[in-house]
């Protein structure tokens, strides 16, 4: 019989706690691109993405500029610039190495040890021998530091695109 039943007590439990997550470091940006003097409307440089290069004894020298584009130092950085197979570096990078020093590899890596805030790194010179029947190829940027979060994977890397004049 239900009706001689009593019913339950009801308990209060405490709220469940909410679980929040610490507080994030804000971490380090970089920006790769050709700087010309251009600013936007907020003051800050335009890196140049797409652009026509002269290819002079059939190489392309391509000034890639480093800028940290945020209010953090990016520290302990490495970049890695990856080329299209179609070309090969005419000389090496200054200071750069390639995987396992495999000189035939389309990538190369440069170390510095930081890049201020606002900053901008003097540009890398990549000097680029296209094949004879490219006519624009990319290079691609990647990188990773001590405060950049994760290192970028290469569906992240950013990519300047550099169209070939020949005489």
């Amino acid at each position: 019989d239900t009706k001689s039943q009593k019913p339950l007590p009801l308990i209060a439990r405490p709220p469940e706690k909410a679980i929040l997550a610490p507080p994030q470091s804000p971490t380090a940006a970089l920006q790769f691109g050709i700087y010309t003097k251009e600013f936007d409307e907020g003051g800050k440089l335009v890196p140049v993405l797409v652009t026509t290069l002269p290819a002079i004894d059939g190489v392309v020298t391509v000034p890639i500029t480093t800028w940290a584009t945020g209010t953090v130092t990016a520290k302990n950085v490495t970049v890695v610039f990856r080329i299209c197979t179609a070309c090969r570096y005419a000389e090496e990078l200054k200071n750069s190495s390639a995987p396992q020093n495999e000189l035939n590899s389309s990538d190369r890596r440069v170390h510095f040890d930081m890049v201020y805030a606002m900053g901008v790194v003097d540009p890398q010179a990549l000097k680029i021998r296209p094949e004879p029947n490219v006519g624009h190829f990319t290079v691609s940027c990647m990188y990773a530091c001590d405060n950049c979060g994760a290192a970028t994977q290469p569906s992240e890397r950013q990519n300047l695109e550099v169209f070939v004049s020949r005489p």
